[in-house]
């Protein structure tokens, strides 16, 4: 819902910096750096330190902004860098939420009630995922624009209609994750929510643009 006006910002912000790292590093590195540090950050969820793991959250979050940002700014944009940019970010989606679930069990005493709140949440990713990764398939098999959504305005790799929860809200909810971590069962539970809500705003796109 905010990718829109974040991510116009983040590539001005982060231009200068893709131009030297682009010098020295491909976009691909970078994308293997930025998954390197989140697995650094959940095993730092495992180990009860969340300021070392949020740490290596935001270094994950400004390398995955880069590498896209790197690859438009030296011409290296690829299919294979989209697809394996993207195939990273989920395995890091999966794992934080996982890992604070072993977090808040050893650490917060949380009874099930985090179990049923991790599934919920995790169970919404999969569904949302494929909501819009199929419907991104039906738009690229048309090669052309669909009614109202042109194509030209796409602000990822993969074509898809906008949803409440997109890359800007999951990084705030995320990052939530780290520093109240004691509400962590009311957040999974919020997000899992407005997740649904997103992939039922798509189902709808898709019913009224696609004939």
């Amino acid at each position: 819902m905010l990718d829109r006006f974040a991510r116009p910002l983040k590539d001005k912000i982060l231009i200068p910096a893709a131009e030297s790292a682009g010098r020295f590093v491909t976009p691909n590195q970078i994308s293997a750096a930025a998954f390197l540090s989140g697995l650094i950050s959940a095993l730092f969820i495992l180990a009860g330190n969340l300021s070392a793991a949020f740490l290596f959250w935001i270094v994950n979050r400004i390398l995955d902004g880069l590498d896209g940002t790197v690859a438009r700014v030296t011409g290296r944009i690829s299919d294979f860098g989209a697809y394996l940019d993207l195939v990273l970010d989920l395995i890091i989606y999966t794992v934080i939420p996982s890992s604070f679930v072993y977090y808040s069990i050893i650490f917060k005493n949380t009874g099930q009630e985090i179990f049923w709140s991790a599934i919920f949440l995790l169970s919404v990713f999969y569904i949302n995922l494929g909501s819009w990764t199929l419907l991104s398939a039906v738009i690229e098999k048309r090669k052309s624009p669909v009614n109202n959504y042109k194509k030209n305005e796409q602000l990822t790799s993969f074509t898809m209609p906008p949803g409440i929860i997109e890359g800007t809200e999951t990084v705030v909810f995320y990052s939530l994750f780290y520093i109240f971590p004691d509400s962590i069962v009311i957040m999974f539970i919020l997000m899992g929510i407005l997740t649904s809500a997103g992939a039922v705003q798509r189902w709808c796109w898709a019913a009224k643009n696609i004939k």
